[in-house]
């Protein structure tokens, strides 16, 4: 498995956690920031693995 395919695959998962119903515990912002957060971390990794190839 590559990087990419990693990488779209973690993206699909995260869709899917996205459309569960949300935590009480955290706000609904708080949730779209965490997970947009972790997109962003995502893509710069995924990014990085492609400049040191």
């Amino acid at each position: 498995m590559t990087a990419k395919d990693l990488f779209e695959q973690v993206l699909k998962t995260g869709f899917h956690h996205h459309e569960k119903p949300k935590s009480k515990s955290i706000g609904a912002d708080e949730n779209r920031a965490l997970l947009a957060g972790e997109k962003a971390k995502l893509q710069q990794d995924h990014y990085a693995s492609l400049i040191s190839h």
